[in-house]
């Protein structure tokens, strides 16, 4: 621990493991190994209120840290774009190389909430900051579809009293019979009743 704690008087940092230098890794190797008795569970109460009184934030390590600080910038300029442009950014013809990615970022972090690696307190944050980012915006080809749906229903909407009785009617044959009706010159002319 006084390696780690002269290392952190020193150079104003926790030490790194792969740095190059022999005394600073000896010390990242022993807060390693904290860490990892810390998340098992493993190290006592007295231990963890010492390590926070001298290390600091020693329980998160460097990378994660970083990790962290750049999705904090990351979301700082998603809100400013929004709040100036009014919408999500977009990966069109038009879109500026900070808007492109920026909607990169949008689709990192919905892929993610759909596998369930995205902390819920990221997706908090990006439900307070930015509404409707995990909305992603329709397709042309999905809008087309959708469009082709809604005018095959309407040509069958009139005939849906019909065709429902029809269904009906079949299925009750069905349960009748315990087979489906037929068409031809052997089916009953009554079948389908």
């Amino acid at each position: 621990m006084a390696r780690a704690e002269e290392f952190l008087a020193r150079h104003g940092r926790l030490p790194k493991r792969h740095s190059g230098d022999a005394a600073e890794e000896t010390a990242a190797m022993w807060l390693y190994s904290m860490r990892r008795l810390h998340s098992r569970g493993e190290l006592s109460a007295e231990r963890i209120k010492q390590l926070d009184r001298t290390l600091g934030n020693w329980r998160t390590p460097g990378r994660a840290r970083s990790e962290e600080a750049g999705w904090n910038v990351r979301m700082t300029d998603l809100e400013a774009f929004t709040a100036g442009a009014g919408r999500l950014p977009q990966r069109g013809k038009n879109a500026g190389e900070h808007e492109w990615s920026l909607a990169l970022f949008i689709n990192r972090q919905r892929r993610r909430i759909r596998n369930g690696t995205l902390p819920a307190h990221r997706a908090a944050q990006l439900d307070a900051a930015v509404p409707g980012w995990n909305t992603k915006p329709e397709s042309h080809q999905a809008k087309r579809v959708r469009e082709q749906h809604a005018a095959a229903w309407d040509r069958v909407e009139p005939h849906a009293a019909v065709i429902l009785a029809g269904l009906a009617s079949g299925a009750a044959f069905t349960a009748r019979t315990g087979r489906l009706p037929q068409r031809g010159k052997n089916a009953g002319e009554h079948e389908w009743s």
